[in-house]
């Protein structure tokens, strides 16, 4: 094995995603927050760094919201006909309520 020739290594270089604008302004805006100055009544800010955080409030905002999902999934066994385990613990309690209500 030390002296067969080893393939060639890939020089193929797949690049990898340098900025996340998402985690970039969230990070600012935390930096931000941990920045100022409450005894302050105004507090100087550069142009494009509010531009950038507004535009991406708006943007935020802007979007749709997301359709609620649904309280019982398709196929759920919370039918009590359906799953004899349910219907036991179903029984069970209506019994300690009853046994409850009678002392």
């Amino acid at each position: 094995m030390l002296g067969l020739p080893r393939p060639a290594p890939s020089l193929r270089v797949v690049p990898k995603a340098i900025h996340n604008e998402d985690g970039t302004v969230r990070a600012l805006a935390r930096q931000m927050l941990m920045d100022l100055d409450r005894d302050s009544l105004n507090t100087s800010v550069p142009t494009a760094t509010l531009e950038m955080l507004l535009t991406s409030l708006c943007d935020a905002l802007n979007r749709p919201p997301l359709p609620a999902p649904p309280a019982v999934d398709d196929g759920a066994m919370l039918d009590v006909a359906g799953n004899p385990n349910l219907a036991y613990w179903v029984r069970k309690a209506a019994d300690d309520l009853d046994a409850a209500d009678n002392q």
